[in-house]
């Protein structure tokens, strides 16, 4: 008879005993694994002995057609894998995981007084005081004479007891709250107070149960009915509590019914704009909680694997609201951001094809084009740009993709066409500019199949003003692309040069804006300039006095101009060096004004080089020369030293500051400048101080899980030169160290640079020896694996920063310390080798001995694995030698551990090398203040020898 890895179907041909000795033999097998999981939990191996109690049951549930005995034996293992596994959730403080199979154990049986002790514990450390109350209760039923659960009981009692009191103190403050708020009479003040009080109380798990009951729910949206004037802080205060209490999808289909879609319509749709954005957070928490979106993992990465259907009625709605007459325009701006942040394939729920049937597309041109008199803001050509790109980068096929440039197609066509009126002329171009500065690609293929360069050109030449500011946008932003700007430096040039001498001063600014994107062709390259340095000049410095207008449209202008010259060093150097012109640029970025912040972010970028720039290399720069190929040229004030002293001017004049305002663009690619920028500034040592103190760690923060890969790898690489430096309590306090990790380990991924890899490691190190927590979070979360791999590497800097790392797990983490000693593992192998590294890097083997001296205190398997290493005793009698004292203190006390940790015949063996004795009688009796540590462990190990029998006392 053969045996298989599986139980056998129904049907098959085996005999009744066949089957039933194959049931046996899967039992015997399953109380094996079981058997193996209480060794590795004795051992304190909490997370292996999880998987194999998994493996466990993964066997017990193939099991079927059992007799009554069997189903017996196999239920009874299967409670005590999960109880132990519970107890082992329990041991590495995963609370929920404990609660998780306790309650599977207590679905077997629900009077197990074990997995109840075991839940109830878990419930007391996650504070659900009611479930931990439930369970006490049971157990005193079960077990009242215990003094384990009689202690649980005083303690759960007692909390339970207290929370009670403070809940019916809540409920009548939360009552007095309302009543307050309802009143008509009462005074602004007291409203404010009330309103704050109330958030505050939101956010709690006491408070929030409270203001979920049905009655305080309905309270609260009458209150959000509210038109009155005076009232309004208090309505949008209140949208931002209900916003607070949505925090799962059970409350938010509760809160639905309760607050119903037309009552959002109406909040999102208001003139208020402090009210419009608060309902849309709410809207926006609704979706998350729908979605079930983790608020800490990168959304771009999320794709919704749910039931479609429940979000298409808001999909549509929202779709609805973009033409709805009486929709607000900060309201119609807010439904463009809902669209794009819920609706698409990547982060939300993928409806876009619903979306491109229902017209959005068409709709949203309308909104850019003005054309049906719907009320806009100044920031909405900016969001519809950006919801085109996001969109048209989420379509998937060619087919979808043709589809959409239909839509925009069939509607733009008829605007821009010979015999349209100048009237839709303009709003063609309106068009154009949108997809211009969304899918560029789509934008540019539409100036070549509608005749745009020449629509254009004729705007810009009428005698209307606000034609040509409409024509001098559409210039600009098509002159970026190659074939469209060749086209239009053939009659462009002249055109914004006549342009230039308008009267008008907006006018003259877009046009100056148009020549600084002409004068920028060449980047940085300072041979292939198109303009002379002295007009390229002359350009700047007029930006730079519109950079310092009173006029917020010049102001815009004078910046946009210089994001085109900012590339030339010459300009650089001038604008680091004109304070005024500073101020006016830091202004606008803490407007976070969205029409200007990438223009803001490219300044930046190109002040403190920190765009991509090619490697050089000689040889194919000769190679190019010889063949009289063109050779860029680097400006003597793109010099290092050059570069540094700008960001020091930019960091003294308030750039950090700036930046923290103006980060929260809608844009990625803005987002990665940004970013980029902050790379730029903790590259300087002095600066990470400044970058803490001025609020930079929370941008950073954000930035590292938002915007471009790029970007956010900028953005964890600034954290970690942060991280590096300086204290982690005082740089990242609370639970922002926690928030750190998830940034540092981003940098440890094969793609990344070994810069980053490196830099990532020694901040670890850094939060790793600071905090034993953050040691808990990264096992848990199985990112010390991560960190570990680095011990292998070829690069002695990588090597030795991991080693450095894992020391300070080992240190504060048993489940690390037996993950060393159990099982067959190389890992104490590699560290006794590294020690013999102590010529070629004295570092790597000071970590390495440090880490070996605290595994081998208390642990015969570490000892054994030491002694297990051919040539352990040469290397450990190097260490005894070395000119290093530190070497030689931590040699001690693994020589030390060794001796007392081992069997006396472990201990002979060390011995039986008559050198390390005499090395060990000399180093106790090493003369210096200094030396006592090392005399002291000495003696004790001489002293556990005399205590074996092995040297006889002088």
């Amino acid at each position: 008879m053969t045996t298989s890895n599986s139980m056998p179907e129904s049907g098959d041909n085996s005999s009744p005993m066949d089957h039933q000795k194959s049931i046996a033999a899967f039992l015997e097998a399953a109380e094996k694994l079981k058997e193996s999981g209480n060794e590795q939990f004795k051992c304190s191996n909490y997370s292996t002995a999880i998987d194999t109690y998994a493996e466990c049951l993964a066997q017990l549930n193939s099991l079927k057609d059992l007799s009554e005995n069997e189903a017996k034996q196999l239920n009874d293992l299967r409670l005590s894998c999960l109880k132990n596994s519970s107890a082992c959730g329990l041991k590495l403080k995963d609370w929920t995981r404990a609660v998780e199979f306790a309650t599977k154990a207590l679905d077997i049986d629900p009077n197990d007084a074990k997995a109840l002790f075991r839940r109830c514990q878990a419930y007391e450390q996650l504070e659900m005081w009611k479930d931990a109350f439930g369970d006490v209760k049971t157990l005193l039923r079960l077990e009242s004479r215990d003094s384990g659960v009689q202690e649980l009981a005083r303690r759960i009692n007692a909390r339970v007891s207290e929370i009670n009191d403070q809940q019916h103190t809540t409920s009548q403050l939360i009552e007095d709250m309302l009543t307050a708020l309802e009143d008509p009479s009462t005074s602004q003040e007291k409203i404010n107070k009330a309103c704050n009080n109330m958030a505050i109380l939101a956010n709690e798990s006491g408070g929030s149960s409270i203001l979920l009951e049905t009655n305080n729910l309905l309270r609260i949206v009458a209150l959000v009915d509210n038109t009155q004037e005076e009232r309004a802080k208090m309505v949008s205060e209140m949208w931002s509590v209900l916003f607070y209490l949505c925090k799962s999808e059970v409350l938010a289909l509760k809160m639905l019914s309760i607050v119903k879609i037309e009552r959002i319509r109406k909040g999102i749709g208001s003139d208020n704009e402090p009210i419009s954005d608060a309902c849309t957070r709410f809207c926006q928490s609704f979706l998350d909680a729908l979605l079930s979106i983790d608020p800490d993992i990168d959304r771009a990465q999320f794709q919704y694997k749910g039931d479609k259907e429940k979000f298409k009625s808001m999909c549509l709605d929202l779709n609805d609201l973009l033409v709805d007459p009486s929709m607000s325009s900060v309201g119609r701006d807010n439904c463009i951001k809902l669209l794009l942040r819920n609706f698409l394939r990547r982060g939300g729920c993928g409806l876009m094809l619903l979306l491109m049937k229902s017209a959005v597309v068409t709709r949203l041109l309308k909104l850019v084009a003005e054309d049906g008199g719907y009320a806009t803001t100044v920031n909405t050509p900016i969001h519809v740009s950006m919801f085109l790109h996001k969109f048209f980068e989420d379509l998937q096929s060619d087919q979808e993709r043709n589809n959409f440039r239909e839509y925009i197609e069939s509607y733009v066509k008829p605007l821009v066409e010979e015999e349209s009126s100048v009237e839709m002329k303009c709003k063609g171009m309106k068009c154009l500019i949108a997809l211009l500065q969304g899918p560029r690609e789509v934008g540019t293929e539409m100036i070549g199949m509608l005749n745009g360069v020449d629509v254009m050109l004729a705007l810009a030449r009428s005698d209307s003003v606000d034609r040509q500011k409409i024509a001098l946008e559409c210039i600009i932003q098509a002159s970026v692309k190659a074939s469209v700007g060749a086209s239009l430096l053939q009659g462009g040039v002249d055109v914004l040069q006549e342009l230039f001498k308008s009267t008008d001063s907006e006018v003259r600014a877009k046009a100056l804006v148009g020549l600084c994107k002409t004068g920028s062709a060449g980047g940085s390259d300072k041979s292939s300039k198109v303009l002379d340095s002295a007009s390229l000049m002359g350009l700047a410095e007029e930006c730079r006095m519109l950079m310092q207008s009173e006029d917020s449209f010049l102001v815009r202008c004078g910046v946009d101009g210089v994001a085109f010259l900012s590339l030339d060093a010459d300009v650089k150097e001038d604008l680091v060096g004109d304070s005024e012109a500073l101020a006016g640029l830091f202004k606008v970025a803490k407007a976070a004004d969205q029409t200007i912040l990438h223009s803001v972010a490219n300044i930046l970028v190109n002040l403190t080089n920190a765009f991509d720039k090619p490697e050089k290399n000689p040889e194919l720069e000769k190679l190019a020369q010889f063949a009289k190929y063109h050779v860029p040229e680097t400006h003597p004030f793109d010099a290092d030293d050059y570069i540094k002293e700008r960001v020091n001017k930019l960091v003294n004049t308030g750039v950090i500051e700036a930046m923290i305002n103006a980060h929260k663009s809608e844009s990625e690619a803005t987002k990665e400048s940004f970013s980029r920028v902050f790379f730029a500034i903790t590259k300087e040592v002095e600066h990470r101080g400044k970058v803490v103190q001025q609020g930079g760690v929370k941008c950073l923060l954000e930035l590292s899980k938002s915007g471009t890969k790029v970007g956010q790898l900028f953005a964890a690489h600034s954290l970690a030169r942060v991280g590096i430096t300086l204290n982690p309590d005082q740089a990242f306090p609370g639970q922002r160290i926690y928030e750190l990790i998830r940034p540092l380990v981003k940098l440890l991924h094969m793609d990344c640079s070994a810069l980053q890899n490196f830099e990532s490691l020694l901040a670890l190190t850094n939060i790793t020896h600071a905090s034993p927590s953050v040691v808990d979070r990264l096992i848990k979360d199985k990112d010390a694996e991560k960190i570990e791999q680095y011990m292998y590497e070829d690069h002695d800097m990588l090597r030795r920063a991991a080693v450095e790392c894992v020391v300070n797990m080992v240190h504060h983490s048993a489940d690390m310390r037996t993950k060393f000693a159990q099982g067959d593992n190389e890992r104490v192998k590699l560290w006794t080798l590294y020690c013999g590294e102590h010529e070629d890097d004295p570092q790597l083997a000071s970590a390495a001995a440090g880490g070996l001296a605290i595994l081998s205190e208390g642990s015969v398997d570490v000892c054994n694995k030491i002694m297990n290493v051919k040539s352990w005793m040469g290397i450990l009698k190097e260490l005894l030698v070395n000119e290093n004292g530190e070497l030689v203190r931590r040699a001690v006390h693994i020589l030390n551990n060794l001796i007392h940790n081992g069997s006396r015949n472990m201990a002979e063996s060390i011995v039986e090398d008559t050198e390390v004795l005499e090395i060990l009688m000399a180093l106790s009796m090493a003369p210096g203040t200094d030396q006592s540590s090392i005399r002291s462990v000495c003696e004790d190990a001489l002293g556990k020898l005399k205590e074996y029998g092995l040297i006889k006392s002088a």
